[in-house]
């Protein structure tokens, strides 16, 4: 598991190779996302599965890896009071085939 900024930071350096053109060569694909809001304590959390699609010229168009995001808002007021003032994110992989 994969926990905060530097833990998807982390995850992103393992699972992302840079090709000499400058791109990932990657697509990314975020669905079910689940929007969990309580506006009186000012806090939100979301939940969603993310899948990353690779294609090169050696390599056919494949999922690269799957997994799920679980993120933590808090500071948070709904209709435009203010923006996330902080964010936690935990990430975790549930395959990979790099």
């Amino acid at each position: 598991m994969f926990e905060g900024s530097p833990g998807v930071r982390k995850l992103y350096n393992m699972a992302t190779k840079i090709y000499e053109d400058g791109t990932t060569k990657t697509r990314h694909n975020t669905s079910n996302v689940q929007l969990h809001i309580n506006e009186a304590e000012g806090t939100a959390r979301s939940t969603s599965y993310y899948k990353r699609h690779a294609a090169t010229p050696d390599l056919p168009l494949q999922v690269i890896v799957t997994g799920i995001t679980r993120t933590r808002f808090t500071g948070w007021t709904a209709c435009g009071g203010s923006t996330a003032a902080s964010c936690s994110s935990t990430r975790s992989a549930m395959s990979a085939s790099i």
